[in-house]
């Protein structure tokens, strides 16, 4: 309120310094347009004025020609009557005779008013009338007494004479009319110098002929007007407006002009201009005074001030769940809202203590979940002392997928509760939690492994009789307050390192060295991120060989990586941890762009038929822009795509194998040959041949392991080459090491060989020079 009472001050501020900023400039715009204003206003008074007058000369005109006309018989003998006899029968002010040459004759007015006659008649001689029947009208102004007067012509052709006839204006109008049809001309009409002054606006209008008009543009300096223009000349002390207008009379006579003269006295039009800006500023300022009034007694009094309490009651009562002190305002309308909020208040307290348990528990199964565990754990820990023994326990479902896959849904609810009913009975009923899908979490206050052990293989053998059907893994972490640590958040976190351990056993106690390992994971993880960048990637190409000739065909390229302190990684640990960290489709590219530059030097060196096989990991496999990139660095490169094998596993294929299947078809419309690794290694890999549409099949080296030569049982083996050559796919048999095998190999017509028996990964120069020296490779005798 105090901020818009200001504006309000301010605003009137602004509107007075306007009006005496006006004041003072009195030739301002806004002054001229007053001024402007009060021209037309005197201007329209004079025109409607002499609007009337044009109607006072028709009438006039009509009232002569209905009484004064000559009658015909009198142009027999019109000299015997002269003008002495037709003064008497005529009711004319004054008479003329004129002869056809417009020579005067006889006059009873003086010379001065005939020499102006002579000068009317011989300027309009084209508009006299020639015909005894007809007279011709028009007005003049007296050059004796300035009054306008009407004449009337008409000429007697036997005598050839014309007889004019002159009318006081406002004789004929009182003869014929009532005094109200010209009473507002009569000032003008009777007085030599007609003038009308106002209160604040004196104006002069004079009736001039022709030839006196030219006299007054030299006196008051008006060269310059004409007729319709207006002319303002500014003086000392006032201002003179000049218009110069005639009598809209279409008669035969020279119309009289009529000069129209305002003058303005300063101090009259400023105190006219100053009244108007008075006006104007009073104005703005009732209508602001009122808009405040309407505005407080209405808006702010009748409602704003109102809300404002009951926002004031909200506020203060917001943190309140359960009682409400808002008083009601009296207004209806704001009484139902406030009613409304108190509901929609206590509907949104219910709900948020609903929002807050529901929070805490699980939906599914009724019991804590994580942010409950954390809760309880830390008030738990927080009152305890050093020879309290607290165990956390976290327990996970690690055959989950299999579960699933052979249960309903309706069953899988009711195994989570079966599972949940027997952890409470293992570990108390009141310190049982779910913390994910199919992992959950139990206190134990027992103070030893075994006894949490004990606990432990009671909830696996109760799984066991209940559901004999199901075979239940599970993997058991567990930590103790206050050895592995002392908050809740610390022993959550140590259960969660311990978790992340590679161990095979079911119950796994969180240690030191558990934590060292995930931190050296971590390390690890954080070092891959920059391996590429610090150049610690690399790539190495292992041969494949024809079993008969001992050829190079080509070479599969193989990452590696070695870390700053000269380690090589394992690719089957660094590649996880890739996939866990979502750069391996970033390692897949560039060993794809890498092997694609080596492939351009190999054929230049080796004019044999030669390929590079290039592994492929499932993320990059089904990523969006898999066939894109393959597509443009071959073009970008030049290479050709007949010489590029992009091998996949089965990975690749379980999720959706029409998917997998499209992508297939997508590559080898580009040019490449597609093969099928670790061929063996997966559940149901027979499956998948009649549906794939590939080029090679690589045998594990499992199947390799499991030959045995002594009782000479190949049947698994020699099925699976009989079946891909029945399929036309090329065989490649991984991880030969052995002369044996290469000979019981060549009996089933493998065409290619890969293992240790012919080479090792070599590095990109121990490959060009042996593409250089032939491309031959001969077995390693043990």
């Amino acid at each position: 309120m105090k901020s818009i009472l200001f504006k309000m001050v301010v605003l009137l501020l602004l509107v007075s310094i306007l009006g005496a900023a006006l004041n003072m400039r009195g030739q301002t715009l806004f002054v001229s347009a007053i001024e402007e204003a009060l021209f037309e206003r005197d201007m329209a008074y004079i025109d409607h004025t002499f609007d009337r007058l044009n109607i006072i000369l028709t009438l006039a005109s009509g009232e002569i020609q209905k009484w004064n006309t000559i009658e015909e018989n009198m142009d027999i003998d019109l000299t015997k009557y002269r003008l002495g006899v037709l003064k008497e029968t005529l009711s004319a002010e004054q008479l003329y005779l004129f002869d056809k040459e417009l020579e005067l004759i006889e006059s009873t007015g003086t010379l001065k008013e005939a020499k102006s006659i002579v000068m009317l008649l011989e300027q309009n001689l084209d508009h006299l009338s020639m015909e005894t029947i007809s007279n011709t009208f028009g007005y003049y102004v007296n050059p004796v007494d300035h009054k306008i007067k009407i004449v009337s012509q008409q000429y007697f052709e036997k005598t050839e004479i014309h007889i004019i006839q002159v009318h006081d204006l406002i004789q004929v109008m009182l003869r014929h009319y009532p005094v109200a049809v010209y009473e507002s001309l009569y000032p003008y009409l009777l007085n030599d110098s007609s003038e009308y002054i106002d209160i604040d606006t004196q104006f002069k209008v004079t009736f001039l002929s022709p030839d006196e008009l030219e006299q007054v543009k030299e006196q008051s300096g008006i060269s310059a007007l004409e007729v319709g223009n207006r002319i303002v000349i500014k003086r000392a002390d006032a201002m003179d407006v000049f218009e110069l207008a005639t009598l809209d009379q279409k008669m035969w006579l020279e119309h009289p002009l009529l000069l129209r003269t305002i003058t303005y006295e300063n101090f009259k039009l400023s105190k006219m201009r100053d009244k108007m800006l008075l006006y104007i500023v009073l104005i703005i300022g009732l209508l602001i005074l009122l808009t405040f009034l309407i505005y407080y007694k209405l808006i702010y009094k009748g409602l704003i001030h109102k809300i404002t309490v009951l926002n004031n009651q909200i506020i203060e009562n917001k943190s309140d769940h359960n009682h409400f002190n808002i008083e009601e305002t009296g207004i209806s309308e704001i009484d139902t809202i406030m009613n409304a909020y108190k509901s929609l208040k206590l509907l949104l307290n219910e709900r948020e203590n609903f929002i807050a348990e529901m929070g805490y528990f699980d939906t599914i199964t009724g019991v804590g979940n994580i942010y409950l565990l954390e809760k309880d754990l830390n008030t738990l820990l927080s009152t305890a002392d050093e020879s309290d023994h607290i165990s956390l326990v976290s327990i996970h479902l690690k055959n989950d997928r299999e579960i699933v896959e052979q249960l309903s849904n309706e069953n899988i609810q009711m195994f989570l509760s079966t599972f949940m009913t027997q952890i409470k009975t293992a570990f108390g009923f009141e310190a049982v939690y779910r913390t994910a899908d199919y992992t959950f979490a139990a206190l134990s206050s027992l103070n030893d492994e075994y006894g949490v052990i004990k606990q432990i293989q009671k909830l696996q053998d109760s799984m066991k009789k209940l559901l004999p059907n199901n075979e239940i893994e599970l993997k058991i972490v567990a930590a103790r307050y206050p050895e592995h640590g002392r908050s809740g958040d610390e022993l959550i976190n140590n259960i969660e390192i311990a978790s992340q351990s590679q161990s095979n056993q079911t119950v796994i106690f969180y240690s030191q060295r558990l934590k060292d390992v995930y931190q050296k994971q971590l390390q690890l993880e954080s070092d891959l991120k920059m391996a590429l960048k610090n150049n610690e990637i690399f790539v190495v190409y292992q041969p494949v060989v024809d079993p008969y000739t001992f050829k190079i065909k080509g070479v599969e390229a193989l990452v590696r990586w070695k870390r700053k302190n000269e380690h090589h990684v394992s690719p089957e640990i660094f590649i996880a941890i890739a996939e866990k960290l979502g750069i391996v489709e970033e390692i897949d590219k560039w060993v794809f762009e890498k092997s694609c530059r080596m492939l351009m030097l190999w054929e230049e060196i080796f004019e044999e038929d030669f390929f590079v096989s290039i592994n492929t990991s499932p993320i990059w496999f089904t990523s969006p822009d898999f066939i894109k990139y393959i597509h443009d660095t071959m073009i970008t490169l030049n290479v050709n795509p007949s010489k590029i094998c992009l091998e996949i596993t089965e990975t690749c294929l379980i999720e959706d194998i029409n998917l997998a299947n499209g992508i297939i078809l997508e590559a080898k419309a580009l040019g490449v040959k597609i093969a099928l690794d670790d061929f063996g290694k997966g559940y149901s890999s027979l499956n998948y041949l009649r549906r794939l549409e590939i080029d090679k099949l690589k045998i594990d080296k499992d199947f390799l392991l499991e030959m045995d030569f002594e009782s000479q049982e190949y049947n698994l083996i020699d099925s699976i080459v009989d079946m891909a050559h029945h399929m036309n796919f090329e065989i490649v048999v991984e991880g030969v090491e052995e002369m044996p095998q290469l000979d019981y190999l060549k009996t089933l017509n493998v065409e290619m060989i890969q293992g240790y028996l012919f080479s090792q990964p070599l590095d990109k120069k121990e490959i060009s020079q042996l593409l250089l020296e032939g491309g031959f490779i001969n077995p390693k005798h043990k």
